[in-house]
């Protein structure tokens, strides 16, 4: 069966009486004439909210759509965050049309079966031959067609960076690329995007800015006065004004973010799927989680259950690594509701290049268990050249242990915010750099997509960040596990090697810089001055 299509009625309201929208110049204000004039094939417009930049292209979009082929017309296809904003753009040009004397059929197509909001497009078909069509922001929607995109709040869409992608390659046959939106924290893709334009990283392109002051000053409350039927009075604008602003009462940054084009600091995702999918390669994961009762099993039966799990599931990938290269091991501690994770890297296979080998998660797994495996991981990993481990809560007893047995290959790491201030950036360049590997794993994608910005920190937010499919909980477990390897290839090397027995045992932890107070009054582990911070990643 075919897609079903209802043709829709116009809503009225939308365009003030007496509006001549045959005139486009009466029509916007000065930002908004600004935007129509630029006739860039790829611009950005950030801007504060309602301030009329979607109105004006409406009836840009419009105009273009009514134009006959050989005289400037376009398909115009715009893809908005939200089902109601797609049928509002058509609202716009469907009046801005019928204000213009234009013929016109207006539809709605639905996928077949599909209950309302399954909308697939809205659809303007014009006598000129063109149409204009509002689609889902779904990526793939917009390969295959030719003509102008509008990317409506770009900032609020789940693949913007995606969506971007596929709309370039229209500009191959004459199309144009209009990305338009408010801002939705300093780490967000549409954010990023507007810094790389300023920059001068996309040839050709232009960037826009209109602030709530900037409309207001253009002309913003005289317009709202006309279509509120409103008398207008610089008395009255005044107090619009204060009482927009006043709105949002403490909250100083959402105003600023919101009105005057200032992304918040510490918002948004730290790193984005795109990037990350970038790096992802054939690296295999070992998994291993134990059933309750495995704690109080017989010695001789855990230590077997153990040695058959690394033999059949880790042993096969160590194999394949190079004598050669120098191996660098990441270990987050957990006892019940997380994961244990072991992340190996190997430095010097390519240069200039960090290639994750292997992860291996442990779940439930008791304390003895944990430190076997990772004692048999580290004899067995050639080259092993740094393990930073999560010394913070439980996690100090294996740091301990494993600090006896290597000594200052060794780096027990307390997480404070200096520390993650200093060395996440590290992790977020070499991803983005696609200067290291990544598993191309759905669990530590998950993982490195759950950290966030606080206070301009990047860090996991408290409580678990998934849900696995058997009730058990994630906390980013593989990133913490990353960034300690990551951490530790970036310190000095001391190579161990417990099977050729030449590796630098050394049993004190005076190779590690700084020293964080204990109630014991000695010494206790860490890399970076000041308290622990036991909070989480």
């Amino acid at each position: 069966m075919g897609d079903r299509v209802e043709v829709i009625d116009i809503d009225d309201t939308l365009v003030p009486a007496g509006v001549d929208v045959t005139v486009p110049g009466g029509v916007f204000m000065a930002h908004q004439a600004a935007w129509v004039a630029d006739n860039a094939a790829v611009k950005a417009m950030e801007k504060g909210r309602r301030t009329g930049i979607t109105f004006a292209e409406a009836l840009d979009d419009t105009i273009t759509a009514t134009t006959k082929m050989g005289e400037g017309g376009s398909n115009v296809f715009y893809i908005g965050d939200t089902y109601e904003k797609g049928r509002e753009f058509i609202m716009y040009c469907a009046n801005f049309a019928r204000q213009m004397g234009e013929t016109f059929l207006i539809e709605e197509i639905f996928p077949d079966g599909s209950e309302k909001k399954s909308v697939a497009d809205f659809r303007i078909k014009f006598a000129s031959g063109y149409r204009i069509e509002a689609l889902s922001s779904r990526p793939q929607n917009i390969r295959g067609l030719q003509g102008i995109v509008v990317i409506d709040e770009a900032a609020f869409h789940k693949d913007v960076r995606e969506v971007i992608d596929s709309a370039m390659a229209l500009l191959i046959w004459g199309g144009c690329i209009r990305i338009i939106s408010s801002h939705n924290g300093d780490q967000n893709p549409f954010n990023e995007f507007r810094l790389d334009i300023k920059a001068g990283k996309y040839k050709g392109a232009s960037l826009h800015k209109v602030t709530f002051d900037d409309a207001v000053t253009n002309g913003l409350f005289k317009r709202v006065c006309l279509r509120i039927g409103k008398p207008y009075t610089t008395t009255s604008e005044l107090a619009f004004v204060e009482d927009i602003r006043g709105a949002y009462g403490p909250r100083h940054d959402a105003m600023a973010e919101e009105l005057d084009c200032v992304p918040k600091q510490g918002t948004g995702v730290w790193l984005t799927l795109a990037a990350i999918q970038q790096c992802h390669t054939a690296v295999p994961v070992a998994r291993w989680s134990v059933p309750s009762d495995f704690l109080t099993k017989a010695e001789v039966t855990k230590k077997a259950e153990v040695e058959l799990f690394f033999e059949t599931e880790i042993t096969p990938v160590l194999k394949g690594l190079s004598g050669a290269a120098q191996h660098f091991i990441g270990v987050d501690f957990a006892r019940f509701a997380d994961r244990t994770a072991f992340w190996v890297l190997a430095k010097g296979d390519t240069p200039g290049k960090l290639a994750t080998k292997l992860v291996v998660e442990l779940g439930n797994m008791p304390f003895n268990e944990q430190r076997d495996l990772l004692f048999k991981l580290i004899d067995a990993v050639p080259r092993v050249s740094g393990v930073a481990l999560d010394a913070g809560g439980n996690g100090a007893w294996l740091a301990e242990e494993t600090l006896l047995k290597i000594g200052a290959t060794c780096q027990p790491v307390n997480f404070t915010s200096g520390w993650y201030a200093q060395h996440m950036p590290h992790v977020k360049s070499a991803i983005e750099d696609r200067t290291l590997t990544l598993p191309d794993d759905d669990d530590l994608t998950d993982d490195l997509r759950s950290v966030r910005l606080t206070m301009g920190v990047p860090r996991l937010p408290k409580g678990p960040t998934k849900t696995m499919n058997d009730g058990s909980q994630r906390h980013g477990d593989g990133a913490i596990a990353l960034a300690l390897a990551v951490f530790a290839s970036n310190q000095p090397v001391i190579d161990y090697s417990a099977a050729a027995g030449t590796g630098t045992e050394r049993t004190d932890t005076s190779a590690f810089t700084g020293e964080q107070t204990t109630p014991g009054g000695g010494a206790g582990f860490g890399s970076i001055p000041g308290g622990a911070d036991l909070s989480g990643f």
